[in-house]
């Protein structure tokens, strides 16, 4: 019981205060801009090109695909000043006190902090849906791709916010918490690229969750995508668990 009373105080801290929705007005509204540019795109310029062409790509890959890869790297951007307000900003605010004298396991606190923020990831990716929906009626789109897409966002922003998480339960500056977790992600970035670029690397590439977010965006999200992005974020929430464990201790 105290395990979802926890839970529930942490979803409340994140919905109840209009940060969040502040957050997400202005992510979506950048991307509405930037799927009506896509979607002029295609109707003035890409349509024409491909013609009469066999199995030329739809509305689904050339408006939704890039529009999905900008809304996962632009919601990931949101995830660390979520994460840095379920561990850091209660060390700030002298509430770690109370949460650490709490009758309860530390992998509990860290996991209902964790789900959490999952009621943001879940959030965004059904949001996302908006975009699709919208123009559902009259075209006709390939939803596989579209929910491939959408779970392959949930997954990436998952294992983030877990290593913000992290990042979160290890130092008490907010500050150098947040630029820590934009710094992890742009090192991932850095993976890709490097491994993207040459032969040798590939194993830069399997480290970084851009490259398996990527084969979501064409409906190819794979086991071992699925079973990457579920380890990396156990790891990482395990790491938090053993550093809040001893910071309790």
């Amino acid at each position: 019981m105290l395990f979802f009373n926890i839970t529930l105080i942490e979803i409340r801290r994140i919905w109840l205060q209009p940060f969040v929705w502040i957050i997400l007005g202005c992510i979506f509204f950048i991307l509405a801009l930037m799927f009506l540019v896509l979607l002029n795109n295609f109707y003035a310029e890409v349509q024409v090109k491909f013609t009469g062409l066999a199995n030329a790509p739809g509305l689904t890959d050339t408006v939704f695909a890039p529009m999905f890869f900008w809304a996962a790297l632009i919601g990931a951007l949101m995830m660390p000043l979520f994460a840095m307000r379920t561990l850091t900003e209660e060390r700030i605010q002298n509430q770690f006190v109370l949460l650490s004298s709490a009758p309860l396991a530390s992998h509990k606190i860290v996991l209902s902090k964790m789900l959490a923020l999952f009621t943001v990831i879940l959030a965004f990716a059904l949001l996302s849906l908006i975009f699709p929906l919208s123009i559902a009626k009259f075209t006709n789109l390939d939803w596989g791709k579209i929910f491939a897409a959408v779970l392959g966002i949930s997954l990436f922003q998952c294992s983030y916010s877990a290593i913000c998480l992290w990042l979160a339960a290890s130092t008490h500056n907010l500050l150098f918490a947040v630029l820590s977790s934009l710094g992890a992600l742009f090192l991932l970035f850095v993976l890709f690229i490097s491994g993207a670029s040459t032969d040798d690397s590939s194993l830069f590439t399997y480290l970084s969750n851009f490259a398996h977010f990527l084969p979501a965006l064409s409906g190819l999200l794979g086991s071992q995508d699925i079973f990457y992005y579920l380890i990396i974020t156990a790891l990482f929430v395990s790491l938090a668990t053993i550093r809040l464990h001893f910071k309790r201790g």
